[in-house]
């Protein structure tokens, strides 16, 4: 290449001029900038003219990336500290949701960011991932996946990016910015009524049949504590002797999904329930097999639900009884007694209330009440 020409009156402007590209007649030129970064000339390619960028164009360029450096935010690519994204999903994995997540998810977020994420990108730099290339990867995976599941893996991409900028260790803009997953409600709707509790607790009472036995203690008292506190299974699964009260009738959560203790107030049915066990500090209340802690409820429960035809002609899985809809029944039933919004995520340990506005409907007398409560007020002023 030949030497760069300097624009006149425009500092650190150049242009290289084509001997055989031709532009309105003339030779076609490719405009640079050049500037200082840590002390090194650094030269940075601009545009053609015939694509449009002219000097002034560029002059205007060479003076954001001055700003940029003044406010350290020159993008990485621009610093020569580019880094792929796999370099990148090792240390947010390591340095961040070791840290912050419990191992369930970091091992489910390891799973999505290998079978989805790196195939794709993880050889790629930073810097060369394009929001084209994210809408690519987004259309591609709607065809597969439901719109939840796509959120959650273009998720983990910002979330990847967000932290490097957040430790200084990339800047740009990350190419998630302007991605939009269109949302769906896979929140459940379907809630027990108190005659179906009752039914499924019987149905699970260990007892002797015509055919043996059916009912288990442990699937019992693990369904009675989660239809009368809320708790997640692996909270209740991740319970020991030391977490429990029964002097204050209290329960002490430490191993919840967003690592924020929580303390249960227990019902009288629970505390009797509780004393029956021989809770010993260091031990798990519900121990699985050969000791440890269990990873799902026994198949006890599935079947318990079966005989009492629960999801019979149900095909919304969203609207099939599981495990976690006790904890639903036990939100639903409270928003119908009057408790707040605001109690609600308390009791079930939500940071907010967002998760728990689908039990807003079935408190309407609370809103009723609000209503005329303003009316009052309004009307004696």
């Amino acid at each position: 290449m030949a030497d760069l020409i300097k624009v006149k009156n425009m500092t650190g402007v150049f242009y290289y001029e084509h001997a055989t590209k031709r532009f309105r007649g003339k030779p076609d030129r490719t405009f640079y900038i050049s500037y200082k970064i840590s002390g090194k000339r650094k030269k940075e390619k601009v545009g053609l003219l015939s694509e449009g960028f002219t000097a002034a164009f560029a002059s205007q360029v060479r003076a954001e990336r001055l700003r940029q450096l003044r406010n350290q935010t020159l993008p990485t690519a621009l610093q020569g500290k580019d880094i792929t994204l796999d370099e990148a999903w090792e240390r947010f994995r390591d340095t961040h949701l070791v840290l912050s997540k419990n191992t369930e998810t970091v091992s489910i977020e390891d799973q999505r960011y290998h079978k989805h994420i790196q195939p794709r990108f993880g050889h790629m730099q930073l810097s060369r991932i394009t929001p084209f290339d994210l809408e690519e990867f987004k259309s591609d995976l709607l065809q597969k996946y439901a719109p939840q599941s796509t959120s959650h893996i273009i998720g983990l991409i910002r979330r990847t990016y967000t932290k490097h900028i957040e430790w200084k260790l990339w800047t740009g803009t990350p190419p998630t910015a302007e991605i939009k997953i269109p949302k769906s409600d896979n929140g459940r709707y379907r809630y027990l009524t108190v005659e179906e509790a009752k039914d499924l607790l019987k149905e699970l009472r260990p007892a002797k049949t015509n055919n043996g036995h059916k009912g288990s203690a442990t699937t019992y008292n693990m369904t009675l504590l989660a239809l009368h506190t809320g708790m997640r299974f692996k909270e209740i699964a991740s319970l020991r002797g030391e977490h429990i009260n029964l002097k204050n009738k209290t329960l002490r959560i430490v191993e919840s999904k967003n690592y924020k203790g929580r303390t249960i107030y227990l019902t009288s049915q629970v505390g009797e329930m509780l004393s029956s066990l021989p809770l010993k500090a260091g031990e798990l209340v519900f121990p699985g097999r050969n000791g440890k802690t269990m990873t799902r409820i026994s198949n006890g429960f599935k079947n318990a639900v079966n005989r009492l035809k629960l999801n019979e002609s149900i095909t919304d899985d969203r609207d099939k009884i599981v495990f976690h809809s006790l904890r639903h029944t036990f939100a639903s039933w409270m928003a119908i007694e009057g408790v707040s919004l605001y109690g609600i995520a308390d009791m079930l340990g939500h940071s907010s209330l967002e998760m728990v506005k689908r039990y807003a409907h079935l408190c309407p007398d609370v809103y009723k009440q609000a209503t005329a409560t303003f009316e009052n007020y309004f009307n004696s002023q």
